[in-house]
């Protein structure tokens, strides 16, 4: 992994099942760790939130044009 100014960006996949709709979600992730003096001392996770949502609700990934 490269270290840009004390942030490593790792990228990754997950897959989920939400139970309220029992749909399963499949889709990638950024997760940005900042390093200081060799140690993590902070993380962020990017996500799909709209999918994350939908998914939870039972609402369709995508739509298509009526």
């Amino acid at each position: 992994m490269l270290e840009i100014d004390g942030q490593v960006p790792a990228p990754g996949r997950y897959t989920s099942r939400f139970h309220p709709s029992g749909q399963v979600l499949e889709s990638e992730m950024i997760l940005r760790l900042t390093v200081t003096d060799g140690l993590i001392t902070d993380y962020r996770v990017f996500e799909d939130s709209l999918g994350i949502t939908r998914t939870h609700l039972g609402d369709p990934l995508t739509s298509t044009p009526g």
